[in-house]
């Protein structure tokens, strides 16, 4: 490997970015994780995540209303 100038890549080391011990105002759970309804648009559920990539950061984002998503997905809201 040496000879062929191949090296082993590091991991990086994990770093947490969030800070849950603020003062700052939490929004309430209005849903309390009911997510399930008799008609479309009356809630929704989505995520956000965040992908490294050679060019730089990538926003995945995601948003079903709760009737329409998937039966795989609804089962784990």
């Amino acid at each position: 490997m040496k000879a062929e100038g191949i090296v082993c890549k590091t991991g990086r080391r994990f770093k947490a970015t969030t800070n849950s011990r603020h003062n700052k105002p939490v929004a309430d759970s209005t849903l309390d994780r009911d997510v399930q309804r008799e008609q479309p648009n009356q809630a929704y559920v989505g995520d956000i995540t965040y992908v490294p990539t050679r060019e730089g950061w990538l926003c995945c984002t995601c948003l079903f209303s709760s009737t329409c998503a998937p039966k795989s997905l609804r089962a784990g809201l």
